[in-house]
């Protein structure tokens, strides 16, 4: 009776449909692991990756530099004054100002090196004086833009190591090489060790620091004021700088944001 009741062909398609189930919810389980494996690296890479931007060296310091907006604002008469008035205070180190956001952007212009015969677009930053002790950024050979040298802004450039390398010259030969600035013709008074000018994404490029002391740059050429404060007390520093600000431009309300915050933005947005 047991045997006549036994039908072959339905426990057969029960046992292919028990084993289907079983396969299929072990390659669910398989692909769920893989993919859980796959979202933990990608994660991992995207961490280091960040870790890396944040941390790695740029070539210059961007902690402790607050960043002023300050085109088309009234300080051009008033930015030496300014800069003066803020060194009296120990916790302000140094100031300076210039075209974009250190680490993030650039501008360009044509520049006829010694040994080129028409000019080429270089990547460039226009600078006041002191851009490169408030970043901290070391020279190669050579000397940094003075105040005593009134000639500066107009015969007398600072370049990076890429740029002088590009010529095949070393930092020092690169001293003394004569430069058409159009109406006048000077010459590379500096060089500086690299540093990330733009995106750490990007290789760094042969660069021009221009002495920019026009006070009509600060319509156009000359965007921000930087600002290094000693970290002892950084609340204090700003308010002496937020001070100093309103005695120099009363109707102006003083903005500003820190430097290494706006990279960290910056490379958090590159990495996704």
């Amino acid at each position: 009776i047991v045997l006549t009741s036994f039908n072959p062909a339905k426990a057969l398609k029960a046992k292919r449909e028990q084993s289907n189930g079983i396969s299929f919810r072990k390659i669910l389980v398989v692909v769920q692991f893989s993919i859980s494996i796959i979202l933990i690296i990608c994660t991992g890479v995207a961490i280091q990756q960040l870790n890396f931007l944040q941390n790695d060296d740029i070539g210059f310091k961007k902690d402790h530099v607050i960043m002023v907006p300050v085109i088309g604002t009234p300080i051009a008469p008033k930015y030496n004054s300014f800069v003066e008035e803020a060194l009296k205070y120990k916790n302000i180190h140094s100031i300076t100002a210039l075209e974009e956001v250190l680490g993030a952007k650039y501008q360009g212009a044509n520049y006829q090196f010694e040994g080129m015969e028409v000019s080429s677009l270089f990547s460039r930053l226009n600078v006041r004086h002191d851009f490169l002790k408030t970043f901290d950024i070391p020279l190669a050979a050579g000397r940094d833009y003075s105040r005593d040298v009134h000639t500066d802004d107009s015969l007398a450039l600072v370049v990076n190591e890429t740029l002088v390398k590009g010529f095949r010259w070393t930092a020092e030969e690169a001293i003394g090489k004569k430069v058409n600035l159009g109406r006048y013709r000077g010459q590379i008074i500096g060089v500086t060790k690299d540093f990330s000018f733009s995106s750490k994404h990007e290789a760094i490029a042969p660069l021009v620091l221009h002495l920019n002391t026009n006070p009509g740059a600060f319509n156009l050429f000359i965007k921000y004021m930087a600002v290094r404060i000693r970290p002892e007390n950084t609340q204090e520093s700003i308010a002496t700088s937020e001070k100093i600000w309103k005695e120099t431009l009363p109707d102006r309300p003083f903005e500003y944001f820190f430097l290494d915050n706006e990279l960290t933005h910056l490379y958090k947005a590159e990495s996704n």
